[in-house]
């Protein structure tokens, strides 16, 4: 009998795509059964571990563009199917529950409910990844990462009892609703047209510039506008005390209008520069102008080399062709030098 041996190897990429699977699974199995444990607690009933099933339709589409190679573009899709039964879940929780828990409870707590709210964050970064090989450099979103722990931190307000007694119910609701708001917002995040008008720095065609100048609009007005607000708010009412996140909102929201403010302005100059030509005053800070200023030069230089080597050409004929004058002639002159001495 003869013995075949098969030799199974796995690449570096591959071996990194499988981990950051298992991780990506690991890490949502373990923040759905962390959240399915406060219910099963303080609600005195183990049944409600069946709340898992409701995530089951994320997984299974996540999986479905995992075997055919198509993870970015069932990202969107995956990511709603996630975060809407994350909602109703966490919403559950921090409405219901954060009434019962004591405050020497050594079971699960107040505090720790961040936790696994947090993790969200780290779903996000491996649904959204290229590839999972480990770089010096990883292109990902970091400001959407950091809005997702904006969001779990503007919870804190709900969480900590010593802030959620002084609080009244109006508060609660407006801080989930604009919560919820954003983290659907997310979704958008994942289409390819928004996902490439964000990752790219220059040469975006107008139609990525929109998307681009739409996204950062609603991520300063949906989104860090309002946590800004609420955050002053329950800083200077009831005294919260105020968080870092707040620097973050102010700035974000600085940066993008900006800008869109930068962005109006080029676009306000290059109505007359489309009918009277460019100059170095209005073209110099619009980028849309300096790539077509860019363009034109290269046009430019390629027609002056297509004109010089053309007169090089012209120019090396004529003198193939005086050459040609210049023999015919001598030999003219040759042929009537014999014709004399054969005379004579």
């Amino acid at each position: 009998m003869c013995k075949q041996n098969f030799q199974w190897q796995l690449s570096r990429p591959d071996l990194f795509k499988w981990m950051g699977r298992c991780v990506f699974i690991m890490v949502m199995l373990c923040q759905i059964l962390l959240l399915n444990q406060y219910l099963v607690i303080y609600e005195n009933n183990a049944s409600f571990q069946a709340f898992t099933i409701a995530y089951i339709p994320a997984m299974l589409l996540w999986a479905k563009g995992q075997m055919n190679d198509r993870q970015r573009e069932v990202a969107s899709g995956v990511w709603f199917l996630y975060t809407l039964p994350l909602c109703i879940h966490s919403g559950w929780i921090l409405g219901t529950l954060m009434k019962k828990i004591n405050d020497k409870s050594p079971e699960l707590d107040h505090g720790f409910v961040k936790y696994p709210l947090s993790a969200t964050a780290l779903v996000y970064l491996l649904l959204n990844a290229e590839d999972y090989e480990p770089r010096l450099y990883v292109k990902l979103d970091w400001g959407i990462i950091a809005d997702i722990l904006d969001i779990v931190n503007l919870l804190d307000a709900i969480v900590d009892p010593r802030k959620n007694a002084a609080l009244p119910g109006e508060i609660h609701y407006c801080i989930c609703a604009f919560t919820i708001m954003s983290i659907v917002i997310l979704t958008f995040n994942f289409a390819i047209p928004v996902r490439e008008a964000l990752m790219k720095t220059d040469n975006r065609n107008p139609m990525q510039e929109k998307i681009f100048i739409i996204f950062i609009l609603v991520q300063a007005m949906i989104i860090n506008f309002p946590f800004l607000i609420i955050r002053l708010f329950l800083h200077y009412k009831f005294r919260s005390g105020a968080s870092v996140f707040a620097f973050k909102n102010l700035l974000v929201i600085a940066t993008n209008f900006t800008k869109v403010i930068r962005y109006v302005s080029c676009e306000e100059e290059e109505k007359p520069v489309a009918s009277h030509g460019h100059t170095e005053s209005n073209t110099e800070d619009c980028p849309s102008v300096v790539q077509s200023n860019h363009e034109s030069s290269r046009m430019g230089d390629d027609t002056s080399s297509v004109a010089s080597s053309t007169r090089r050409t012209n120019a090396k004929e004529e003198m193939r062709r005086s050459r040609l004058l210049n023999l015919q002639e001598e030999e003219e002159e040759e042929e009537g030098a014999e014709e004399i001495v054969v005379l004579n």
